[in-house]
């Protein structure tokens, strides 16, 4: 689909109008992309090829890349979300289906003001974080739980799977928030001027919540490595529980063994 920024808002596309353009489209419609950005399609099959979230600065176009975490369920296949930027284009590229096409589809709603066309992707990537913060309280709860069950329960094996498991979670979001700020630093960057003052103090505040994100992952992860120490100490008390009760037997016995042996 084709939207046109006409006095900084987004309307229908006309042909006959003189204004910047956005494609919104599926990456079988790359050629639809490359008409509205100027460029040439292969040019931007080799930009797609790279699985990598990642931000470059072309000669005509800046190019972003971003593998979508689900903050709730980090451990899913992330969504794949491309954008091509010119100073009178822009065209966005995803799955079509999931939290992506769902962003997109509430965001290009004509009449809807952006100035720019980078305002959208950067609006786009503040939709799909904007609800972050609420999937990180529940991963706290689900360690804080973790702790209170670990004081009542003797089941280790239980708590040794959940440990690994929100480990692994709070490595997947730690690396996607990673590189959310690494590719809010390269727009901010602006090499291109493919941006706008507005359009950049967007992307900071983008990236100002992608660190605070980022800082309450680690700080997660410490939670859980307290937990996980906690949990070894458990079992050394419940080994050194044991101990005891062997040498008591051995303290009982040994005199008796010694008097048969005599």
């Amino acid at each position: 689909m084709v939207y046109l920024i006409e006095a900084g808002e987004l309307r229908p596309d006309r042909p006959d109008a003189a204004g910047k353009r956005v494609c919104v489209t599926d990456f079988s419609a790359l050629a639809e992309a490359a008409g509205v950005l100027g460029e040439d399609v292969h040019i931007l099959e080799g930009c797609l090829r790279g699985r990598m979230s990642k931000y470059e600065s072309h000669e005509r176009f800046d190019y972003l890349s971003v593998s979508v975490c689900d903050a709730r369920d980090p451990l899913a296949p992330p969504m794949r979300l491309c954008a091509f930027l010119t100073k009178d284009a822009l065209a966005i590229l995803s799955d079509g289906t999931g939290e992506t096409g769902k962003a997109l589809a509430g965001l290009c709603v004509p009449g809807t003001r952006y100035g720019e066309p980078a305002r959208l992707i950067c609006a786009c990537l503040d939709r799909l974080t904007a609800d972050d913060y609420l999937a990180l309280e529940s991963i706290e709860r689900e360690v804080t739980g973790l702790e209170e069950a670990l004081l009542s329960s003797r089941n280790h094996d239980y708590c040794i799977r959940e440990i690994a498991g929100l480990r692994r979670r709070l490595m997947a979001l730690k690396s996607y928030y990673e590189h959310l700020i690494a590719i809010c630093e390269g727009v901010r960057e602006n090499e291109n001027g493919v941006a706008d003052k507005h359009t950049l103090r967007a992307f900071r505040l983008l990236e100002q919540r992608a660190a605070r994100l980022g800082n309450s992952v680690l700080n997660l992860r410490d939670y859980v490595t307290q937990v996980r120490e906690a949990y070894q100490a458990q079992v050394d008390i419940d080994l050194n529980k044991i101990m005891k009760v062997f040498t008591v037997i051995t303290a009982i016995f040994l005199p008796l063994t010694l008097v048969a042996g005599w």
